[in-house]
């Protein structure tokens, strides 16, 4: 995994569209670019405060790649289970990305 985080996280940003595009569902596919789109800066700056970067983006790259095998391979059921695995993970590895916002006062 070579490249800057920014690159990296809009590669990840890029197959999490072309997988909700793959599933022919609209509403799927624009929920997950708002999504991600909402969530580009706060990856980036948890990115900043992991200790290894680089692993984490080869781990998370690796997750990307068993998620496009499994939709290649129509394997819908997998799909759906690697990509509820691959969320929990980036956000357990992620500084910050697991917190609730505080409760308005």
């Amino acid at each position: 995994p070579g490249g800057s985080r920014e690159t990296s996280n809009d590669a990840a940003t890029a197959i999490h569209r072309a997988s909700a595009r793959a599933a022919e569902k609209q509403l799927r596919s624009d929920l997950t670019e708002a999504i991600r789109g909402s969530l580009r800066r706060p990856i980036l700056i948890a990115f900043h405060e992991v200790d290894d970067p680089r692993a984490l983006m080869a781990q998370l790259q690796g997750e990307h790649h068993a998620i496009m095998r499994a939709i290649v391979d129509r394997d819908t059921d997998h799909a759906v289970q690697l990509t509820e695995d691959h969320i929990r993970s980036a956000a357990a590895a992620l500084p910050h990305m697991t917190q609730k916002p505080a409760p308005p006062r």
